[in-house]
């Protein structure tokens, strides 16, 4: 259930207002079909919610296209022009270098990059984030950024909290309690949920949970019985503290549309979804 302020908007309103994309409409349904409540002070914030999530499932899909590699701390690297590596493994932004051009980089030169799963997952949120305001703004909140494990930004304000199916754009941890010891890279994944069963993990690619379960299964010591599983709970960028950076006028929805009595039909078949009345 969605509530704006005191309002329960009606999806006509918010589909005939802002023209959403077939993900977000998807978002949007999943949230309105929910038992949970998502709760805005403002239009604005669930706009942005819509959005940043958009942004987060391309990004994770953009990082798996990118030719960045999986490895542990002791073994990544950077592109050099653009990041100090640190003796940790991590990545300290140079200081001649703007953090929207390192973060670009990763994109761009992906072959250059190594690094481990939290720290692929700090890389999409940023990336996310700076396709979801402007350049000059994403620059002052971030500035000489460092990334490594699962240090991040105070203004990235990371939110976590329990979940049941989750929303396309939520970072989900698959945890690995009988890890091998020899593998402690392999005692859990982060990932990002794309949609339609799928999830982007750094290290083993876009697949559905139960793949990602095989792979960290395979990592497990000797006489191990406990399966990895997807754990219940689901991360991402604070939406509402990060939505008052967001300078895009958002048009303010119709909730007395005359359609408002009729019921809105969105139907998922494969990759698209379809609106009827």
């Amino acid at each position: 259930m969605i509530k704006v302020g005191e309002i329960q908007p009606n999806l006509h309103g918010l589909v005939h207002a802002w023209g959403l994309n077939d993900l977000q409409l998807l978002i949007l349904r999943k949230m309105v079909m929910s038992g949970q409540l998502y709760s805005y002070e403002n239009f604005k914030q669930l706009y942005f919610e819509l959005k940043l999530r958009q942004n987060l499932v391309s990004s994770g899909a953009a990082l798996s296209r990118s030719g960045a590699a999986f490895a542990v701390f002791r073994d990544s690297r950077c592109n050099e022009y653009f990041w100090t590596r640190t003796d940790n493994g991590g990545f300290l932004l140079k200081p001649h270098v703007t953090t929207a051009q390192g973060i670009h980089d990763i994109f761009v030169n992906g072959h250059l990059y190594a690094f481990e799963c939290t720290s692929a997952i700090m890389i999409v949120c940023y990336y996310a984030i700076l396709q979801s305001i402007d350049e000059a703004t994403f620059n002052r909140l971030f500035p000489n950024l460092f990334i490594w494990n699962g240090y991040y930004d105070e203004d990235l304000a990371l939110a976590k909290q329990p979940i049941s199916a989750g929303l396309p754009g939520d970072i989900r941890y698959f945890k690995n309690p009988d890890h091998s010891p020899t593998n402690p890279e392999w005692q859990g994944e982060n990932a990002v949920y794309l949609g339609n069963g799928a999830f982007f993990a750094h290290g083993i690619g876009i697949a559905p949970a139960q793949i990602i379960i095989q792979a960290l299964n395979s990592k497990r010591r000797p006489g191990a019985l406990q399966s990895a599983y997807l754990m219940n709970e689901a991360f991402f960028p604070n939406f509402k503290y990060l939505a008052q950076y967001d300078k895009e006028v958002v048009p303010t929805p119709n909730m007395r549309s005359t359609f408002s009595s009729l019921p809105l039909v969105i139907a998922t078949v494969g990759s698209s979804t379809y609106i009827g009345m």
